[in-house]
């Protein structure tokens, strides 16, 4: 199931080597959310990291000016038993923060 937000991204990094013979090439974009309020022990945002792909989509938005707005796709997938994770796998800027 794919959904949209909006979102305040924060920061970004890559990484793209080989380690022991393996070769790695992702992205990490660090987004902005809210603390679970609900229970009353906190208030306020965190960022949290989503990956994002490979490499080549640092390098579509290396040249933003940090933190932005953008409208994130994530993705919710399970892994059968129950447990779900959110995917990030598209970002468009939409101005700066």
């Amino acid at each position: 199931m794919q959904f949209k937000s909006n979102g305040r991204v924060t920061g970004a990094k890559f990484f793209k080597d080989l380690v022991e013979g393996k070769a790695y090439d992702s992205t990490t974009v660090y987004v902005e959310v809210s603390l679970d309020e609900r229970a009353g022990a906190a208030k306020g945002s965190a960022t949290t990291g989503f990956q994002w792909g490979d490499s080549g989509n640092y390098q579509r938005i290396k040249h933003l000016p940090f933190p932005f707005e953008a409208e994130l796709t994530y993705e919710l997938l399970t892994n059968g038993k129950g447990q779900s994770k959110q995917v990030l796998i598209d970002l468009k800027p939409v101005k700066q923060a």
